[in-house]
């Protein structure tokens, strides 16, 4: 059984919201009298079958509501797919256009989710209010979900007037977390394009808090600005959670900060890199206000990483940054006590790592390959992709992130055609060749000349019950095995990556060969924009190529460290960063989201997300 995703869950949310925001109908009275609580699914799909319509398409439905908040989605398809549409009532089709969303949205797959919802299925008559209510929340998720985050928020902003202050405080949390998957420049376009007042409010609110996102205080200057502006908008009496906390978090900041990072030895290139980015950030913001900490760079590597943690306590540090060694990491989180929080750059292993210590005054940040991993088997599934061809490099590195792809995978539903490990090779005919079955299908056609002793013409096959492929792989490694499965006929197989294929170079001729390929990378590479991103890459070359994930690494280490008790109290807000969408996780670990690209005659092109064009009217019924 799948379990219950993430965007099911905001459904559940949004839903219980639209619950409280009506009355009881006489329909869900009449069924509380016809099923008592104690009444299983299957009790209810007996009856069902012993009564007539709408008798029987009323139980089927509340056996429906059960398997969803059960999470048995396979049982709830069965059932939805005993109901005859024809002979549903107007109040049944809406409940079972909304269980048909939340089942498509359980798996997924958000653009069957809005077909569903779309006004070809909503019945004509008039519906009640409430059932306006619910749609729209459904049709906010599963616009998210399919990352069409105007159209989510646009659908919230309609149904606010109609909520509770209860209610729309929550309301407010969903329209914030879609309009701020925006763009600054995009939010500032669409708020002079904005017809209605309080459209215009939130877009406008949402761009100033993405201007300024990366300098807590000028970002409350700014606030304070709007809500003397908008006075009367909707927003100024429920801020989201995370600009009521802009106060605490401005007020809170340490006055001095450790920079704990290795300045000798093998690390000593990233660490530096790090330096330097996080230095730069804290320049940049030092710009427009003076009221920053004082930050001290300490090297982390002398052998016991505990001292120099002491030493930047006792000479004043009230927040540290570091280590980058992953071993470090695991030292510091050992300590019986840690008097002053850390911003770990790198996350302990499981074995070296005291259970306890993640959930005590440590975080951990790192470039770990395992998120990428992670978000190219979930964005696989959401294109509908359903079975696997994985290959990975035949070595420590490849076994680990190939088995936490295959897990992924095998934990949303999919399945693994086949897997092959590679060594490093320039030619890899043979491995793909037997991968894709192409030797078979030939041995076939030279096995049936054999016996009908005739000539013929013959066109090899390769299989055909694989829907993508999975490349874990560096550059060179990519560049000898994607054209090869072109050869073999597997041209039209979609190859995801992660962002190791990606060198950055500039040459058409380092990345002909990856064409067509999809991988997920940091924005900073992907997005060349922002003046602190131009600064960066003109003093140092060095942040242009392999080096460049270590300088985005430094500079979303200075704009977390504000931000951490922010992530920590508002579960799932995010800080849109250098490195990916930064979110923070129940084991105090940041998560990172990263961008989508693919490659094309030879040149990276990132992947636009779906931005809406602004309705010019709300094209919504009043109440």
């Amino acid at each position: 059984m799948k379990p219950l995703t993430s965007n099911y869950l905001l459904i559940v949310i949004m839903l219980t919201l639209a619950a409280c925001a009506s009355q009881p109908s006489r329909d869900s009275v009449q069924e509380k009298k016809v099923v008592s609580q104690k009444d299983d699914v299957q009790s209810l799909l007996v009856a069902a079958e012993r009564t007539s319509s709408p008798e029987s398409e009323t139980l089927k439905l509340k056996a429906m509501a059960i398997l969803l908040s059960r999470q048995d989605l396979s049982q709830a398809e069965l059932v939805l797919s005993t109901i005859r549409e024809p002979n549903l009532t107007t109040q049944q089709r809406i409940k079972f256009i909304r269980f048909q969303a939340e089942l498509a949205l359980a798996r997924d797959l958000p653009k069957d989710a809005l077909n569903w919802l779309s006004s070809e299925h909503i019945p004509e008559s008039e519906i009640s209010r409430e059932d306006q209510i619910s749609l729209s929340l459904l049709r906010a998720t599963a616009y998210y979900a399919a990352r069409s985050f105007l159209a989510s928020g646009t659908e919230l902003i309609y149904i606010d007037n109609l909520l509770d202050s209860q209610q729309r405080l929550l309301n407010h949390e969903n329209i914030w977390n879609a309009l701020t998957e925006l763009p600054e420049d995009t939010l500032t376009r669409l708020a002079t394009m904005a017809v209605t007042s309080d459209m215009r409010g939130w877009l406008s609110l949402a761009a100033l808090a993405k201007k300024y996102r990366d300098d807590p205080t000028t970002q409350l200057q700014e606030l304070s600005k709007w809500r003397q502006i908008w006075s009367y908008h909707p927003a100024t009496k429920l801020l989201p959670s995370s600009l009521m906390l802009l106060d605490n978090i401005v007020r809170n900041q340490p006055g001095q900060i450790a920079l704990l990072l290795p300045l000798r030895g093998e690390l000593a290139a990233y660490g530096n890199a790090i330096r330097d980015g996080f230095l730069a950030a804290h320049y940049q913001n030092k710009s427009r206000n003076d009221s920053l900490p004082r930050i001290t760079i300490y090297d982390s590597s002398p052998a016991d990483i505990g001292n120099v943690y002491q030493q930047a306590i006792n000479e004043g540090a009230e927040f540290v940054v570091g280590p980058l060694d992953k071993n470090k990491v695991a030292e510091l989180n050992k300590l019986p006590e840690l008097a002053v929080p850390i911003l770990a750059l790198n996350r302990a292993s499981a074995k070296k790592s005291a259970p306890q210590g993640i959930a005590r005054n440590i975080y951990q940040f790192s470039l770990s390959p395992e998120d990428e991993v992670v978000q190219v088997a979930k964005q696989a599934w959401q294109e509908g992709l359903r079975r696997a061809l994985v290959i990975v490099p035949d070595d420590e590195w490849g076994m680990r992130n190939g088995t936490i792809f295959m897990d992924t995978w095998s934990s949303l539903g999919g399945d693994i055609a086949d897997v092959t490990f590679f060594s490093t090779s320039r030619d890899y005919s043979e491995m793909v060749q037997s991968l894709l079955q192409v030797d078979a299908s030939e041995k076939r056609a030279s096995d049936l000349r054999r016996t009908i002793r005739e000539r013929f013409e013959f066109n090899p096959r390769r299989r055909r019950d694989i829907d993508f492929i999975f490349l874990l792989a560096n550059p060179n490694q990519a560049r000898g095995i994607n054209p090869t499965l072109a050869f073999f006929y597997a041209e039209d197989l979609p190859v995801y990556a992660t962002s190791h294929i990606n060198s950055g170079s500039d040459s058409r001729l380092d990345s002909i060969d990856l064409n067509g390929i999809r991988f997920c990378d940091i924005p900073w590479k992907l997005t060349e924009s922002g003046p602190l991103f131009q600064s960066i890459q003109q003093n140092w070359q060095a942040s242009r190529g392999s080096l460049a994930p270590f300088y985005a690494l430094g500079v979303d280490a200075y704009h977390l460290y504000p931000r951490l008790n922010q992530l920590e109290q508002i579960p799932g807000d995010k800080l849109f960063g250098m490195t990916g969408v930064l979110t923070l996780n129940n084991n105090r670990v940041i998560v990172r989201r990263l961008t989508w690209a693919q490659i094309k005659n030879g040149k990276v092109r990132a992947i636009p997300m779906v931005i809406d064009q602004l309705p010019v009217s709300t094209q919504r019924q009043d109440f």
